[in-house]
């Protein structure tokens, strides 16, 4: 939902300090859907936080997803030609062209740096 995106760009800006969060429709109608969604949440994240969001486009909701899901497959496998396999592969093929943020960014680096930080860690007692 857009309200649980939003409160998980809200925790990734004000704890983590993200500033850049790429957006990716899931189970939509159509690329319009996925796109009005995305603006949506556009229009209440930049009113409230520093936060640039970038819309990578959408995954339709299909029934050739649901079975692939039944057969625990990935659909770009099961179902290469279904309408979410084909976003899919889309998103792939575009994300070659994307910039990787500067610095890490991931879980370990999450969790390192709040290690790090934590005014009992032996490691933040060791740099003081």
């Amino acid at each position: 939902s857009v309200t649980d995106a939003y409160a998980l760009i809200k925790v990734l800006n004000r704890e983590c300090g993200v500033s850049r969060v790429q957006v990716l429709g899931n189970q939509v109608a159509n690329n319009a859907e996925g796109l009005q969604l995305f603006r949506k949440l556009e229009r209440v994240t930049s009113k409230f936080l520093d936060v640039t969001l970038n819309h990578l486009g959408s995954i339709p909701r299909d029934e050739w997803l649901r079975r692939s899901v039944q057969r625990q497959e990935p659909v770009v496998d099961a179902f290469p030609s279904s309408p979410s396999a084909l976003a899919f592969r889309d998103i792939a093929r575009r994300s070659r062209q994307w910039q990787s943020p500067p610095g890490a960014r991931g879980n370990v680096e999450f969790f390192l740096e709040r290690l790090v930080q934590a005014p009992q860690s032996p490691i933040a007692r060791t740099a003081a």
